[in-house]
């Protein structure tokens, strides 16, 4: 993960990591194509990054899901997670 050289860039910087967590989100996904197409990029840029660790089974599922027809309902009820390291530095 990119993030796990922030807090030595900090310090680098004469920064003092004061706050340094994870900051996530479920939301429910909107019933909007643009979204849905945002969704599905991301989805298929997930397949190769987590080709060399993820489950076969997993990335069946994932590619079944990304093959399948498009619809108005292919989201129904789908969440999305959306998770992002937080840091909060102060000068030393």
């Amino acid at each position: 993960m990119k993030a796990e050289i922030y807090p030595s860039m900090l310090a680098e910087a004469g920064l003092d990591v004061v706050i340094d967590r994870p900051l996530t989100c479920n939301v429910e996904v909107p019933r909007d194509p643009l979204m849905h197409q945002f969704i599905a990029g991301v989805l298929r840029r997930s397949l190769t990054n987590l080709a060399a660790f993820a489950a076969e089974d997993d990335l069946r599922a994932l590619r079944e899901l990304l093959e399948a027809p498009s619809s108005p309902d292919r989201w129904e009820g789908a969440q999305v997670t959306i998770s992002r390291k937080v840091f909060i530095a102060a000068a030393s």
